[in-house]
């Protein structure tokens, strides 16, 4: 007959006294196979911008095992250096599914953040925040437009967009504010 013996030790501290505790578990987002490309650009001429950032390729895989602790993202889905950016100072982007919505969204990194594995931050871009940014980019680019309405929104990545219908000299306009932590863009859409 064979038994199975189990034993429990107490481990203790060394000269302490204290029992241990489990470390605390870390929040890890699997990694979607292909998220990390094999190699930025190289696809010949349709990528010739993509091939200006091909010397970052080694940034792509400690920036993903970074993000992928953000406690909102459930997996990670792709990254890539953003090719509208510097090439020779860029700036990169991480795709996630957002845990409750299930959403995909994007979260940007400057070159000098994953340098210092400084994560990017989940938290939301305030409405008092984005509000005066905003007004200041409406005075800029419309001046004299009165707001008859205004919208605001939440996007999964924590920025955030104003919505306006607006009368610019008798005639009906609508614009967009985007708020990210890293930038501002205003649009007028009509």
């Amino acid at each position: 007959m064979k038994y199975l013996i189990v034993l429990s030790v107490t481990v203790l501290l060394a000269g302490c006294g204290q029992e241990s505790k489990p470390a605390a578990v870390l929040h890890l987002a699997p990694i979607t196979p292909g998220a990390i490309p094999e190699k930025i650009g190289g696809c010949g001429e349709g990528c010739k911008k993509l091939d200006k950032f091909a010397q970052w390729q080694p940034l792509l895989a400690p920036l993903v095992e970074m993000h992928r602790r953000q406690e909102k993202c459930s997996s990670v889905e792709y990254a890539m250096p953003d090719i509208d950016s510097d090439p020779v100072d860029p700036k990169f982007y991480v795709q996630c599914k957002e845990v409750r919505s299930g959403q995909l969204y994007n979260t940007f990194y400057t070159r000098t953040q994953i340098e210092m594995g400084t994560p990017a931050t989940s938290e939301p871009v305030s409405r008092g925040y984005a509000e005066p940014l905003c007004a200041g980019q409406l005075a800029e680019k419309l001046p004299g437009a009165t707001i008859a309405n205004q919208g605001f929104y939440e996007a999964p990545n924590g920025s955030v967009r104003l919505t306006y219908d607006l009368k610019v000299n008798g005639l009906d306009k609508k614009a967009a504010c985007l708020v990210s932590h890293e930038s501002v863009e205003f649009n007028v859409v009509r």
